[in-house]
């Protein structure tokens, strides 16, 4: 690859004040990475931009994004923010200074002793095992678990990056991302090589396999196409027998983690027990909101407030239930409550978040049309519903999905687009816009919200959380003018306990 050459995609006039182009560190079929220099926050940056115009790869990109970032481990590449331009949307990570494991095998495993490959794969087990648990336990599995995915810094931490084949083993609404075509086959457990869903012991054969290429100095066998199995995987000899002098206790865990079967591997935290290292994973630090218990009986009266609002939607009318109180008082708790009863009857839930590290454009309201065009991709589209969506897609280019994305339209044609979807969407028991955070909503997305709430569509229901101590008020003026959106106050004084 020549580093030289001018990059694939320029920034617009925003891009071009904040980041100065260094050059380019990758490239695939979907997406370009770029080392740039952040002049806002004086100091190098990833920046990674998706290149594919599909929708599915828009959505796979941006899914990456809000499922990571929220996540800090000393062990993950850190997501910093996402941001759309002329070019479409990118978001910025952790520049790691160093190199991938890739790059060192291609350079230096020919030469290192057997003794310094074993060193070398002990120290990635201990380092990446305990991440793939943490993953693991919140319900993500990687699905490319491989060695240019592995970054290896100065520092000497090992940094798992490169989450766009990420699988959701529960929360998803986006199920048809998870088609068992993400990741590299080479790297593939057996049950992903048949296209069965990812499960976390996947990921560990990945790494099972990554650790005996160390060790053996060469990669793994590529896969046969029959019947869909791993040729070297699905019987690999005892690890000792194969490459002789290899310590007994990393033998034994390359044999655990490569068992042709994921029920019988081991999982992330006992295999790393398995090298007798004292190990201890890093505090989690996820989220830095308190969570805020609620008696039983004010769960009830919050819930008994929520069923009241919304029984409207299922009575075919419009309704709304926004939680709004300071920092802490339980608003987030009380909104996923409201999507559990939603869920208990079978009302179809758009959810969505604000974030101050997002930035695109309807910055509150991307993440529910994103579920929305997950669930698109999952039913068959009657000729009146795949013309507003081929309107709306002007917009909302993820939309799209099988169709073909409109042409150039006015900006009022693709909300209502929008709009009528919403409409043929709501069903039996209503159809349900969730966004938590709702403070940080740019301009775009109040107003789209405001034409929704002078449309006041059937059978569908505005659901949110507003912090009232937020330094931006704007939106809080903004709820002020709108008496119809129903709201409930909480806080110390409503019965949340801190």
């Amino acid at each position: 690859m020549d580093r030289r050459r001018a990059p694939a995609v320029r920034f617009n006039t925003t891009g071009e004040r904040r980041y100065r182009y260094l050059r380019q560190l990758g490239h695939g079929s979907h997406g370009e990475i770029w080392l740039v220099f952040d002049r806002f926050a004086e100091r190098n940056v990833a920046l990674k931009r998706v290149r594919a115009s599909s929708p599915i790869a828009l959505l796979r990109f941006k899914r990456e994004f809000r499922v990571m970032a929220p996540l800090q481990h000393r062990h993950l590449v850190r997501l910093i923010e996402l941001t759309e331009d002329e070019g479409g949307p990118f978001f910025t990570m952790e520049f790691v200074e160093g190199e991938d494991l890739r790059s060192l095998l291609e350079r230096k495993v020919s030469s290192l002793g057997l003794g310094k490959r074993c060193g070398l794969a002990r120290e990635l087990a201990r380092q990446i095992l305990p991440t793939l648990g943490f993953l693991h336990e919140r319900g993500i599995v990687h699905c490319d678990v491989k060695p240019s995915n592995l970054l290896l810094g100065v520092d000497g931490v090992i940094k798992l990056g490169d989450f766009g084949s990420l699988a959701q083993l529960r929360g998803s609404t986006t199920r048809s991302l998870d088609d068992g075509t993400a990741g590299t086959p080479r790297y593939m457990a057996p049950e992903r090589l048949s296209k069965q869903p990812a499960v976390p012991a996947s990921d560990l054969y990945s790494l099972g396999l990554v650790l005996f290429e160390i060790l053996a100095g060469r990669r793994p066998a590529e896969p046969r196409e029959e019947d869909g199995e791993r040729s070297a995987g699905a019987s690999f000899p005892r690890f000792d027998e194969m490459l002789p002098g290899v310590p007994r206790d990393l033998a034994n865990l390359g044999e655990a983690l490569l068992r042709p079967n994921p029920q019988h591997r081991q999982d992330a935290g006992h295999a790393i027990l398995m090298l007798g290292a004292d190990v201890t994973p890093p505090p989690d630090r996820s989220s830095s909101v308190r969570k805020v218990p609620f008696s039983n009986t004010r769960r009830r009266d919050i819930l008994g407030w929520v069923a009241l609002r919304l029984e409207s939607v299922r009575d075919g009318l419009f309704g709304s239930c926004i939680f709004e109180g300071p920092r802490a008082s339980g608003k987030t708790a009380a909104l996923a409550w409201t999507h559990e009863f939603i869920r208990g009857f079978g009302g179809f839930l758009l959810p969505a978040r604000g974030r101050p590290d997002e930035r695109t454009r309807y910055n509150v309201l991307d993440g529910a049309v994103d579920v929305l065009a997950g669930a698109l991709l999952e039913i068959p589209l009657d000729a009146e519903l795949a013309r507003d969506v081929r309107i709306a897609s002007a917009a909302f280019p993820v939309l799209a999905g099988a169709q073909a994305q409109s042409a150039a339209r006015s900006r009022d044609d693709a909300l209502e687009g929008l709009f009528r979807i919403v409409d043929s969407m709501a069903g039996r028991d209503g159809i349900y816009i969730s966004i938590d955070d709702l403070h940080f909503a740019d301009a775009d997305s109040l107003e789209v919200l405001d034409r929704f709430l002078q449309r006041q569509p059937a059978g569908v229901g505005l659901l949110g959380t507003v912090r009232t101590d937020f330094e931006n008020p704007a939106v809080l003026r903004w709820l002020e003018g709108r008496p119809k959106i129903e709201r409930k106050k909480l806080g110390s004084e409503s019965g949340a306990t801190l």
